[in-house]
C-alpha cells in the first residue's frame, strides 16, 4: 500500500477513535484493530487467548467457576458482561493492563478488587445496578479516565476515595441512584471535568467547587453541566458561583426555596430546572431577573 494513503487511512482511524463514542456498538466499533472479532462466550474467548486474538469480550453468559482465566486474555481492551451472576471479580484481574472499557450490568458486584489499579489505559468504567459498599483508593490508579458512570446501587452508603483527585483526564462523573456519604473535597482537582451528574444520591450538601490545593486555586474551570436531580439539597455552596463556563444546572427534586443573588455570576447558563423544589412566584420572578438569557424551568 503506498505510504501516502497508509497515513492517510491511519489519520482518520485516529480521528474516528478521537471522537467519543456514543454508545456501546460505538466502543466496540472503534476499539481493537480493524476487522477484530466481538466474541460472546467466555469459552470461546478463553480458548482463543492462547493466541493473543482476543480483544473484544461482550457476554450476558452465566459466569465460569474459572473466572480467573480473564486474566489470561491479556490483549483485551473492550469488556462488556450482563447478568452473568457475577459478585466479585477475580483478583487478578488487574493483569488486564490493555482494558479501555470496562462494563459490568445487572451483576450483584460487591466490591472492586484492589488489583484493578492495574487498569492503567482504562479510559471508559460503566457500572450499573450493583451491590458494592466501598471503593478501594487503588482507583487512584485509572489517571487516564475519561468518563465514570456508576447508575444503581442496593449496597450501603457508600464513601468515595479522596483519591479521585488523580483522575485528572475525567471528562464525565455521573453517578445516580448511589447513596453517597459527603464527596471528597479533593473532586475539585479534576479540572477538566465537563460534566457532573450527582442524581437521587442522598446528599444534604455538595462539596465545594473551588478551593486551594498546595498554594494553587482550583476548581471546575470547565464544567458545563451540572446535575444533582433528587437530593436532599437546602442550599448550594458559594463557590458554585464560579463555574463561569456552566450551561446547564438542573436542581429538581430538592427542598430548595431561594438561590442567592450570586447566580447572576452564571453568565453562560441556559437552562436552570427548579422543578419539584419550592419556589415562591416572587423568587422566580427575582431569579428571572437575575437571569435573563436563561430558560428556567419550575
Amino acid at each position: 500500500m503506498p505510504k501516502l494513503l497508509t497515513a492517510i487511512l491511519t489519520l482518520l482511524s485516529v480521528a474516528a477513535v478521537a471522537q467519543p463514542p456514543a454508545t456501546e456498538d460505538d466502543f466496540f466499533k472503534y476499539y481493537g484493530p480493524p476487522g477484530s472479532s466481538t466474541y460472546t462466550s467466555f469459552t470461546d474467548a478463553f480458548k482463543d487467548a492462547k493466541k493473543g486474538v482476543v480483544y473484544k469480550l461482550k457476554t450476558d453468559q452465566p459466569a465460569p467457576k474459572k473466572l480467573d482465566k480473564l486474566a489470561e486474555i491479556s490483549s483485551l481492551q473492550i469488556l462488556s458482561i450482563s447478568n452473568n451472576y457475577i459478585s466479585n471479580l477475580p483478583a487478578n484481574i488487574g493483569n488486564l493492563s490493555s482494558l479501555v472499557y470496562f462494563k459490568s450490568e445487572d451483576n450483584p458486584l460487591k466490591t472492586l478488587p484492589a488489583t484493578v489499579s492495574g487498569w492503567n489505559n482504562l479510559l471508559y468504567l460503566k457500572l450499573y445496578n450493583t451491590e458494592i459498599d466501598t471503593l478501594p483508593k487503588d482507583i487512584g490508579g485509572w489517571g487516564r479516565l475519561k468518563e465514570f458512570e456508576w447508575l444503581g446501587n442496593k449496597g450501603d452508603t457508600v464513601k468515595l476515595p479522596i483519591e479521585v483527585k488523580y483522575w485528572r483526564a475525567l471528562k464525565s462523573f455521573a453517578i445516580q441512584k448511589v447513596i453517597l456519604d459527603t464527596l471528597p473535597n479533593t473532586i475539585t482537582l479534576l479540572s477538566e471535568l465537563n460534566e457532573l451528574k450527582l442524581d437521587s444520591c442522598g446528599l444534604n450538601v455538595l462539596p465545594h467547587f473551588w478551593g486551594e490545593y498546595k498554594g494553587k486555586v482550583v476548581g471546575f474551570e470547565k464544567l458545563e453541566r451540572l446535575s444533582v436531580s433528587g437530593n436532599n439539597l437546602i442550599s448550594l455552596p458559594p463557590t458554585l458561583w464560579y463555574c463561569r463556563n456552566l450551561r446547564l444546572l438542573d436542581l429538581s427534586s430538592n427542598k430548595l426555596t431561594a438561590l442567592p443573588d450570586d447566580i447572576c455570576r452564571l453568565k453562560s447558563l441556559e437552562i436552570l430546572d427548579l422543578t419539584g423544589n419550592s419556589f415562591s412566584p416572587y423568587q422566580l420572578a427575582v431569579l428571572k431577573g437575575l437571569l435573563p438569557n436563561c430558560r428556567i424551568i419550575y
